[in-house]
């Protein structure tokens, strides 16, 4: 029985991240051209996506065979309820659908989180799960972290950092992804045999992912080492409600509070693709072959055959694109401000000389407000 979750976690896991790989357009971060060498051997997006669906699957797996060897099979309900988290964990929805080393370090985070739940009683068994996880460890870590300088940060980090800082905001912003009722029940298990070594590892995933963003946090997908050890955590606290109440539905009953919980997360980032709502955006533009001028040209380049542009960033420079007009502009707003933008006043400076065309916007549940918007100029007399 144990063996079935673990095969049927796999495979849903890989269904749900795959659709990341068919179903989505880049993120920013994937669509600049050292990404993916930078953080994998691969130099593909396509061969980037499907390797990190299929880590991030794995860690999933990983997790559920922990606690299927430390429960047996008088604990099945435990064991499906530690898989329905896993699976529907934000933060590893959000590592599993991008290219790049965060799935990696998911999978090396839940092999050592499997390792301090159940670990083997073969000393063989314990070195080889210490080796894959030093393995998938070195595909994480990219080749070179200055390269990353290319990489813009992702609009999630940025809006919470424009709001609370980035002291308060990546804490913030991952309790929001791991979901607002899994830590609460997660701390309860902190009295636990292996408790302290599992909170111990989620901190140190959270210093790691910022470290191999070379120092300052860049990628939501980089913090894939906090999920594993926080939903061991909560494992733990839910087999020990469970002992305590003694019931046939309090394990189903939180599991299920926890989820409806994260609900709005889940369906917030697996709609938002990469926030910024390019695709729909083109479709609007009127027809033509010049050029695209925007802020951030690295993912708008791969979903249109137009030439696209970096907007000038000397003022000077800008002036004279707009006063020879003929030029087709579109910006990426957050939370009303134009996003990667230099000079920052660019969005006001474009709307003191016109209204904006058009803006599509991406609705969101919470704090996060991604639009484009899109001025074009026609031709100076």
């Amino acid at each position: 029985m144990s063996a079935l979750f673990v095969v049927g976690a796999f495979v849903a896991a890989l269904g749900v991240r795959l659709r990341g790989l068919f179903g989505l357009p880049p993120t920013a971060a994937e669509a600049v051209d050292a990404w993916t060498a930078a953080v994998l051997p691969l130099t593909s997006l396509d061969a980037g996506r499907t390797a990190a669906a299929i880590a991030s699957a794995a860690a999933v797996a990983v997790l559920v065979a922990a606690f299927a060897r430390r429960r047996g099979t008088d604990g099945v309900s435990l064991v499906a309820a530690v898989a329905a988290l896993a699976l529907l964990d934000p933060l590893g929805l959000v590592v599993g659908r991008e290219a790049g080393g965060g799935a990696f370090l998911q999978l090396a985070s839940a092999l050592i989180t499997g390792l301090i739940v159940a670990p083997p009683r073969a000393r063989a068994g314990r070195l080889v799960i210490v080796l894959l996880a030093a393995v998938a460890l070195l595909l994480a870590l990219p080749a070179d972290c200055a390269t990353l300088a290319a990489v813009p940060s992702d609009p999630a980090l940025a809006a919470w950092n424009s709001f609370l800082g980035p002291l308060a905001g990546v804490p913030l912003l991952l309790l929001h992804h791991l979901g607002y009722a899994i830590v609460p029940l997660a701390a309860a298990g902190l009295d636990r045999e292996r408790a302290g070594r599992l909170a111990a590892l989620a901190v140190a995933g959270v210093l790691l992912a910022t470290a191999i963003d070379g120092g300052v946090p860049l990628r939501l997908s980089s913090f894939g080492a906090v999920g594993p050890p926080v939903i061991a955590l909560a494992g733990l606290a839910l087999g020990r409600v469970a002992e305590g109440v003694g019931t046939r539905f309090a394990l189903p009953g939180l599991v299920l509070l926890i989820v409806a919980v994260n609900a709005p997360v889940l369906v917030s980032d697996l709609r938002a693709s990469h926030r910024f709502p390019w695709p729909i955006a083109l479709k609007k533009l009127p027809e033509g072959d010049g050029p695209i001028w925007t802020t951030q040209p690295a993912p708008l380049r791969l979903d249109t055959e137009r030439e696209v542009r970096a907007l000038p960033s000397d003022a000077d420079a800008l002036a004279a694109l707009l006063d020879a007009g003929d030029a087709t502009i579109l910006i990426p707003v957050e939370g009303g401000r134009a996003w990667a933008a230099d000079p920052p006043d660019l969005l006001a400076e474009l709307e003191s000389r016109r209204v904006a065309d058009f803006e599509v916007r991406v609705r969101r549940f919470d704090l996060y407000r991604y639009e484009l918007r899109a001025f074009i100029f026609p031709p100076a007399r």
